[in-house]
């Protein structure tokens, strides 16, 4: 097995599991969970993941040296906790 059809099988596993993310998060934005922050706080977290998964497969982060990493999982873990504590501490 070439490297390069390997590479091509990862990122064809990493599109399937955005694609499996996505059905989730638009599923739990159909309102099967009894509370709106509850639901909102999911999808966040669900778009954070898919977020990760595209930072690190798909714009080559993932041969990035350690710091680089760090930091884009830092970026992510920051706006995640913005994000949803805007949601549950609106301003007003």
């Amino acid at each position: 097995m070439t490297k390069r059809h390997t590479s091509e099988k990862r990122l064809t596993l990493i599109w399937a599991l955005l694609v499996g993310v996505t059905l989730l998060s638009w599923e739990t934005g159909a309102g099967w969970l009894n509370s709106h922050l509850f639901q909102a706080v999911v999808v966040i977290i669900l778009a954070l993941i898919k977020i990760r998964f595209i930072i690190r497969h798909f714009m080559d982060v993932r041969d990035a040296p350690l710091p680089l990493k760090l930091v884009m999982d830092g970026w992510c873990v920051v706006i995640g906790c913005a994000l949803i504590g805007m949601i549950a501490h609106p301003f007003r």
